[in-house]
């Protein structure tokens, strides 16, 4: 049938996306130049600086400046494949919303299987994808643990993480909930360490930090003073599952959009946060990375030839007419990548 051929089922991956991946849409989206026809894909940054122009004495020659520095990598990306599988006696079953008098046939069960699975699959990528996002903005690497024994890190530096701010009094480290601790002056700290050439920043707050930024007292104390335009708390939904808008604030001069984000997802058999939530994030709300997909080659079995795709999903769909049983498989070659090291902070909010 036709809706079985990968190329088919590519299309209704791309139009039915599911709603999700705040930080990979957000902060690491794609653009039609960061899906490759390769498996390796390539990596550009640069780093202009923030040099001014040189005097010279009149009429004596220009002064030649330094080009930027930049960095070219060719990457091999991670590798994400899941499956479910499907047989005559999972479809002879009554299905999830069938009444005992429906006359639903098995033929028209593996249809609804075949949309569900596909779904289902298409959620479970894209969870993954989020959690290489967190992980690279909270560590500054992503760990993609293979079968348990086997672990591919990708990290996009060549020495300890710097972007990891810690906040000192007295030689011990001042958590949110020390006594004195100023969250203002925290954040104001991470927001003003970023340079002004990476723009606007956005703040997100683990699940944790949320009740100890609204209810902290020096804040509070700003939002109450007339005409200060300090910002305004204004708490609203997103369109992402798990992040909520805070409010508009000002810190240190710049004004920052504040969101909590406390989605979850289970990897490796635990329910992991795809923001650690004892942490806070500073990161530029636009231009700040991407995420490039490789190229995915698979033999389809409507010819028994090998097939390469550009796309950031690619579904299979393989039967074994010998057993009846069908599977159906999603591959995808991710690779989140910040452009410039140095553009976003975090702290370790609580011990």
């Amino acid at each position: 049938m036709l809706i079985y051929r990968t190329n088919n089922l590519i299309e209704v991956v791309k139009k039915e996306r599911v709603p999700g991946s705040f930080l990979r849409t957000r902060f690491f989206p794609t653009g039609p130049r960061d899906i490759f026809k390769t498996k390796k894909v390539f990596i550009e940054r640069t780093d202009e600086g923030n040099l001014c122009a040189p005097f010279v004495i009149p009429y004596s020659g220009a002064k030649l400046m330094e080009r930027p520095d930049y960095t070219a990598e060719e990457l091999m990306p991670a590798f994400i494949n899941p499956a479910r599988d499907m047989s005559i006696a999972q479809l002879e079953k009554k299905g999830i919303g069938e009444t005992l008098y429906d006359e639903v046939t098995p033929e028209q069960r593996a249809m609804q299987y075949l949309a569900d699975d596909l779904a289902f699959l298409q959620k479970s990528v894209q969870r993954t994808q989020e959690w290489m996002c967190g992980q690279i903005i909270i560590n500054g690497y992503v760990d993609c643990v293979i079968d348990t024994n086997q672990k591919v890190r990708f990290q996009y530096y060549d020495q300890a993480f710097g972007n990891l701010m810690v906040f000192t009094s007295g030689g011990s480290t001042v958590y949110w909930d020390t006594a004195g601790a100023s969250i203002y002056e925290q954040l104001s700290a991470m927001v003003n360490d970023i340079d002004a050439e990476y723009g606007d920043i956005d703040i997100i707050l683990g699940a944790e930090l949320v009740t100890l930024f609204l209810t902290d007292t020096q804040m509070l104390k700003m939002l109450d003073v007339a005409n200060a335009n300090f910002g305004r708390i204004d708490p609203g939904l997103q369109q992402f599952p798990g992040v909520g808008f805070i409010g508009a604030l000002n810190f240190g001069g710049k004004l920052c959009n504040v969101y909590t984000y406390n989605a979850k997802a289970t990897i490796g058999g635990v329910e992991t946060s795809f923001i650690n939530p004892k942490y806070a994030v500073a990161i530029p709300r636009t231009g700040f990375g991407a995420t490039k997909f490789g190229s995915i080659t698979q033999m389809e079995q409507e010819d028994n030839k090998y097939h390469t795709y550009t796309a950031e999903m690619v579904p299979r769909v393989l039967s074994d007419a010998h057993n009846d049983e069908q599977r159906i498989e999603m591959k995808s070659a991710p690779l989140p990548h910040p452009y410039a090291l140095d553009s976003w902070r975090v702290t370790k909010a609580l011990a």
